[in-house]
């Protein structure tokens, strides 16, 4: 076998490594099957405190006793007064909605696609 044909053989085994890395990840958050797993156990657990902020509102308690309570089932850092606070102004304003507002921060432009094209041109390129 010619060096030649040896550089070409290697380029191809690279480029099919590099197509065979993106599988398992999808392409419009670039997360694994596991992170994407987490973020919704994460997600599903935060809509459970939503749940029983509403519950501890609608029993009348004050929302430092609200606090106190879940914490006291789910764990210490569960949930913080300040944020009993600001569910307990929602509710009263009459919107017993449990859907959190979008978060704060930049929304990202990058081109996940685009760039996985970049490596396949140019492996030896860094982010």
């Amino acid at each position: 076998m010619t060096r030649g044909n040896q550089r070409e053989l290697a380029r191809q085994k690279n480029m099919k490594k590099q197509s065979d890395s993106g599988k398992g990840k999808r392409r419009d958050d670039g997360l694994s099957a596991a992170a994407r797993k987490q973020r919704a156990k994460k997600m599903a657990d935060e809509e459970h405190i939503r749940h029983c902020i509403l519950y501890e509102f609608q029993l009348g308690r004050k929302e430092s006793e609200a606090a106190k309570n879940i914490c006291s089932a789910f764990g210490q850092d569960a949930v913080s007064a300040s944020k009993c606070q600001r569910w307990f102004e929602k509710f009263r304003e009459g919107n017993f909605s449990l859907d959190d507002k979008s978060g704060r921060g930049c929304v990202s432009n990058f081109d996940q696609e685009a760039f996985q094209a970049l490596l396949v041109q140019n492996p030896q390129i860094t982010q």
